[in-house]
């Protein structure tokens, strides 16, 4: 039952049935194997089928996406780059930032290369294990451990929105030290004790120097923007940061320099919309806002077009830019809301309820979500809708 809470909570746990499987064969049990199969299949089963509406949830929701560039050989070539990413970390390669610029199509042999070995020999290690019992030691298992929870993130099996992120080696990572853990131990005492406490201390040191760049929101996307000047994502949050706190000038400085690494990059467009819109600037929000709904990832842009055309007086294209905001994402509370303001203010009170309604299903612990939806039991055309 915990297996099954953990699966509906965190997708990345179903990885977990195949650790079991792989506990199940390397050690040694009083119970007879086919005992221990049934078991396991049993577990297996069950974790799918929660697993099943998780992955529909997650691809509703953009998490999961199409599978990346223009086959097979372009995913695997990407798994092969984040394979290489996720070794350089393991062996303190760093910087360390939220997320890395690995991207799909770059064929540079350096970047996939080491990877590519890499998969290939932990593969059929585990693999040579798995036909000899006599093989399957602590270090085959460690590797792995390792391949089983990097599956659900290796872009293979499942296609995620991130293409390298820190948080996919929190659960892998144990596989890997508990390999080299193991291998170190089969050394002699000479050498494994001096390797095995430098090892430590240089983790400790470590973390020591990189604690500070965790100790706040705004000094990790400050080491995201250092480390990989092309993360969009974390000049956006810096900005947004900045804007929350009043300080527009450091926002709009943000903005401008994400955009000289990535031109064009509809989050910073997005955000500079918002800081005109701020500002008073309607007009030429509305025009940076057009710019920024550019893509179906820009969703949220549509959405906000859609208010600044409210605002303005422009209704017809409001309602247009909303439904379009729905269309592109429907399990997005923000879209919902917007859908119902802009139909509530055009006095389509039912369509304008539906989407409240939604909106308070998707989160129903926002509170202009709950707000909404008095609107709708009191059906007050003389109170605004809350944003």
């Amino acid at each position: 039952m915990v297996f099954l809470l953990a699966v509906a909570s965190k997708a990345l746990v179903i990885a977990g049935a195949g650790a079991l499987v792989l506990i199940v064969l390397w050690l040694d049990s009083p119970i007879e194997r086919r005992r221990q199969l049934t078991f396991v299949a049993a577990y297996v089963a069950c974790g799918l089928l929660v697993f099943v509406p998780n992955l529909w949830v997650s691809r509703s929701m953009g998490v999961i996406v199409p599978y990346h560039g223009e086959g097979f050989s372009d995913t695997l070539l990407l798994f092969f780059r984040a394979h290489t990413r996720y070794l350089e970390l393991m062996a303190y390669g760093g910087p360390y930032a939220v997320e890395y610029a690995v991207q799909p199509g770059d064929a540079a042999v350096g970047r996939w290369l080491p990877g590519a070995l890499g998969a290939g020999l932990g593969v059929g290690v585990v693999v040579w294990a798995l036909l000899g019992r006599s093989r399957r030691t602590a270090a085959t298992l460690g590797l792995g451990w390792w391949f089983v929870f990097l599956a659900p993130v290796s872009h293979l099996l499942v296609p995620v929105q991130n293409y390298a992120a820190d948080r996919y080696l929190f659960l892998p990572s144990f596989g890997l030290l508990l390999a080299f853990a193991a291998m170190l131990m089969k050394l002699p005492r000479v050498v494994s004790w001096p390797v095995g406490a430098a090892a430590i201390l240089l983790g400790c040191g470590w973390t020591i120097v990189q604690t500070p760049l965790w100790s706040s929101t705004e000094r990790l996307f400050e080491n995201a923007a250092l480390v990989e000047p092309s993360n969009a994502d974390a000049w956006n949050e810096l900005a947004s940061l900045a804007a929350n706190r009043g300080d527009y000038e450091r926002a709009w400085t943000y903005t401008r320099a994400g955009l000289e690494h990535s031109p064009g990059e509809w989050r910073l467009l997005h955000r500079q919309g918002l800081l005109l819109a701020a500002e008073g600037k309607l007009d030429a929000a509305i025009e940076m806002m057009r710019r920024a709904a550019s893509v179906p990832e820009s969703h949220k842009a549509y959405a906000n077009l859609a208010l600044l055309y409210l605002k303005r007086g422009d209704r017809e294209d409001a309602l247009r830019m909303a439904e379009e905001a729905v269309r592109l994402q429907a399990e997005t509370t923000h879209n919902q809301r917007v859908l119902g303001i802009v139909t509530y203010e055009l006095g389509d009170t039912e369509t304008a309820c539906r989407a409240f309604e939604r909106a308070a299903a998707l989160d129903p612990y926002d509170d202009n979500n709950v707000r909404n939806l008095e609107l709708c039991a009191e059906n007050d055309s003389g109170r605004a809708a809350e944003p």
